[in-house]
């Protein structure tokens, strides 16, 4: 197979730059493992995007410990204060959250944590509060089970709770 150009991660990044490359090329998006033990997998649809700017400090803290403490912090910096128009510019290109039912038009998985709450925070920005679903797992530290509920109660999006033991 002719390859004209690879994309070494596949997370929002490497989305971004192949959706933004020649539509004639041919091009391979890489993993350093199997796609289902990616970082972007594991995050389980979560994508991090600064909301305002009194998240900033959590925020790139949270980068820097994902990155080890190894990261450029100008590029960090650079990526937080682009997470919303480059999330935007995805939404331009085309990029659509999973659809799920009649009655909705995404279920987001709601654990009290930053990455589902970005999540649901998006699917309720970008399609409205009345199509998206919650569903908690309540099964953490009670902190965040009471985040999850807050975060439901704060969007006003319809939830459920399913237990898992």
């Amino acid at each position: 197979m002719k390859t004209d150009i690879v994309i070494v991660g596949c997370g929002v990044a490497g989305l971004y730059c192949a959706l933004n490359l020649p539509n004639d090329k041919n091009i391979i998006i890489v993993t350093k493992n199997k796609a289902r033990r990616s970082d972007s997998f594991l995050a389980q649809g979560g994508i991090c995007v600064l909301r305002d700017e009194e998240d900033y400090d959590s925020f790139y803290e949270d980068t820097l410990k994902a990155g080890h403490y190894e990261n450029n912090p100008d590029s960090v910096h650079i990526m937080i204060h682009s997470s919303q128009e480059v999330i935007s510019d995805l939404v331009a290109l085309g990029v659509r959250f999973e659809k799920n039912g009649k009655d909705c038009n995404a279920v987001v998985g709601i654990s009290g944590g930053k990455d589902s709450s970005v999540a649901a925070a998006l699917c309720v920005e970008a399609l409205g509060a009345d199509r998206v679903i919650g569903v908690l797992m309540p099964q953490g530290e009670q902190h965040d089970i009471d985040m999850a509920y807050l975060l439901v109660n704060h969007l006003g999006i319809k939830h459920y709770v399913v237990n898992i033991k």
